[in-house]
C-alpha cells in the first residue's frame, strides 16, 4: 500500500438558501472495487441534520450522466443522521457482496442503469460525483483522486469537513462510521483491555479480551504486543497494521506458539507511527491471565 497522507479533496455543497437539501453530503466513494465493477461501485451519503429529507426525484451521477435515485422499499426518505448507500441497479440483480456488511438502519437506494456515472466511477482519472435534488440543484460534490489498492473507498474524515483518506478497511465502510472517521482526536495514545481479567476454565471470566486503542493521528501504522512484566514478549498481535485513529484487536491468552499462558499479569504495549509526519505515540495496559 502507499504512503499514507491527507488528501484535501475539492468538494462543494451547493444548496439552495433555505433547502434542507444541503445537509446531505457525499461520504465515501467506491470507484475501485473488487470484483464487478457495475455492482460493486457505491456511494454513501449521509443526513448530517436532524430532520428528515425526502429525496425523491434526487439524481446522483458524474459530470456527464446522472441517474434518477429510488429507495429499494417504502419511500425515499432520509432521516436525520441516517446513511444511505447508493448502487446501480446492477448491484440488486447481481451478487449484492456488500450485503453482509451494511446495517439494518441504512437506507438502501439504488440508481437506475447499469453504471453509476455515464460508464462507471473511473478508476484512471479523477471524477466529480455530483447529487442534485428534484429541482436540478447540486446539493454536494465530491471529486475523488485515484490510486488507491483496489477495494479500498475514499472515505470522508467527517462529513461537515472537506478532507478525505483512503479507506482503511477492504470493502470500505458502507452503512457505518468511517473507517477514518476523526471525531474529536485525544492528546494521547490510549490503550484499554475490555476485560481486563481473562481465563481459559473459570467460569464467569472470558477467554479473549478485546484490546481497545485510540490515536492522535488520522492515520498511522500500529505495532501492538504482549509482555511479561520482566520484558520479555510472548506475543504479537500485529505488526505495521494500517489503522484509522481508534480501533481494536483481541487477545485470545495465548503465545506466538498458540499455547495458553500461564497465570499472571501481562503487558500489551502498542506504538503507533504516523509516516507522513513522522509522530509516534504509545500506550500500555495490563492484562490479568486466571489459569486453574
Amino acid at each position: 500500500m502507499h504512503a499514507p497522507w491527507i488528501r484535501a479533496v475539492i468538494c462543494t455543497a451547493l444548496a439552495a438558501a433555505g433547502s434542507a437539501g444541503g445537509q446531505v453530503r457525499i461520504n465515501e466513494i467506491m470507484f475501485d472495487p473488487l470484483g464487478d465493477e457495475g455492482s460493486g461501485e457505491f456511494i454513501e451519503i449521509i443526513n448530517t441534520g436532524d430532520t428528515d429529507v425526502d429525496m425523491s426525484g434526487w439524481c446522483v451521477g458524474d459530470s456527464e450522466g446522472r441517474h434518477r435515485i429510488a429507495a429499494i422499499s417504502g419511500p425515499l426518505v432520509l432521516a436525520g443522521g441516517q446513511y444511505g448507500i447508493i448502487f446501480s441497479d446492477a448491484y440488486f440483480s447481481g451478487s449484492r457482496a456488500y450485503d453482509a456488511l451494511i446495517p439494518a438502519t441504512a437506507l438502501l437506494i439504488a440508481a437506475e442503469g447499469t453504471y453509476l456515472g455515464s460508464r462507471g466511477l473511473s478508476n484512471s482519472r479523477p471524477e466529480t460525483v455530483i447529487i442534485t435534488d428534484s429541482r436540478g440543484t447540486v446539493q454536494d460534490s465530491c471529486r475523488y483522486s485515484i490510486g488507491n489498492d483496489p477495494g479500498l473507498s475514499d472515505e470522508r474524515v467527517d462529513p461537515r469537513r472537506d478532507i478525505w483518506l483512503d479507506s482503511c478497511t477492504l470493502h470500505g465502510t458502507p452503512g457505518f462510521l468511517n473507517s477514518v472517521h476523526a471525531g474529536e482526536l485525544p492528546g494521547r495514545a490510549r490503550l484499554k483491555a475490555v476485560p481486563n481479567c481473562i481465563s481459559s476454565s473459570f467460569s464467569g471470566l472470558s477467554a479473549v479480551t478485546d484490546i481497545r486503542y485510540s490515536l492522535p493521528m488520522l492515520r498511522s501504522y500500529i505495532m501492538m504486543r504482549v509482555f511479561t512484566l520482566q520484558g520479555r514478549c510472548i506475543r504479537t498481535l500485529t505488526s505495521g497494521s494500517y489503522t484509522g485513529s481508534s480501533g481494536s484487536l483481541e487477545w485470545d491468552g495465548c503465545g506466538d506458539d498458540g499455547v495458553y499462558v500461564s497465570a499472571g499479569i501481562y503487558l500489551v504495549q502498542m506504538e503507533g507511527l504516523e509516516s507522513s509526519s513522522g509522530k509516534r505515540a504509545a500506550a500500555l495496559c495490563p492484562v490479568t491471565v486466571f489459569t486453574p
